[in-house]
């Protein structure tokens, strides 16, 4: 329980500095290790992004990160990890993360 409560804050902060960098990440929110990034076509409008949200998760994949996609419209991916994952896991998993928005943007 410890573990994920700083895990997870580690990595919803991570999200969040992400957030204010690119423009496409229109929110991280979540709780613990269950955190959802809703990927949109503008931060203003919150236009969702169903195929922004599908190359993210492509060129994650590409990257050994494996994701998926949840919501109504598609557009949020869901980190969901396991319990036990370690610090530098997640840190590893936020860089790809950083990396793969980086190239996109």
């Amino acid at each position: 329980v410890e573990n994920s409560a700083r895990v997870g804050a580690y990595l919803l902060e991570r999200f969040k500095q992400m957030e204010e960098r690119y423009n496409v990440l229109g929110e991280a929110r979540g709780k613990g290790l269950v955190i959802g990034l809703e990927f949109v076509k503008d931060s203003q409008t919150k236009e969702p992004a169903p195929d922004l949200t599908m190359e993210i998760i492509r060129r994650m994949c590409t990257e050994g990160v494996v994701c998926g996609r949840v919501g109504f419209h598609g557009n949020v991916i869901r980190v969901a990890p396991p319990l036990v994952i370690t610090m530098d896991q997640a840190e590893q998993s936020a860089d790809v993360m950083e990396k793969v928005l980086s190239e996109l943007s």
